[in-house]
């Protein structure tokens, strides 16, 4: 099957899977540094909170605004969410891999019926 369509379309998908990967990994290394950013200011346990009650969020953000500003606006803060303002990029990558998995699977198909 060398140079056919399928294994153009394989070696198509596996790229886009190892730039997902790559994507994911950095996603989630600037989650643990945002927990750890949290966790030192004394946020995390408040950040849950938030989370979890929606019922006085209002009086939660007014109680603890300069808190939470201190947190938004330091440095390494602002640094992540510049390099998360990509998330629509591995958003497509994930619906680009889906498509060429559809097309490998009737690519497939086609090869397994031209057999018989």
């Amino acid at each position: 099957m060398n140079g056919t369509k399928i294994e153009v379309s394989l070696n198509e998908y596996y790229y886009l899977v190892d730039k997902i990967i790559e994507r994911e990994k950095s996603f989630n290394h600037n989650i643990e540094t945002l927990e750890n950013i949290a966790h030192s200011e004394n946020i995390q346990i408040r950040n849950f909170e938030v989370q979890h009650n929606t019922k006085n969020k209002e009086a939660y953000f007014s109680t603890h605004q300069k808190e939470l500003k201190e947190l938004l606006n330091n440095p390494s803060m602002k640094s992540i969410n510049f390099r998360n303002r990509g998330s629509d990029v591995i958003i497509q990558y994930y619906k680009q891999s889906e498509q060429l998995a559809y097309d490998l699977i009737s690519e497939i198909d086609v090869f397994m019926v031209n057999q018989n």
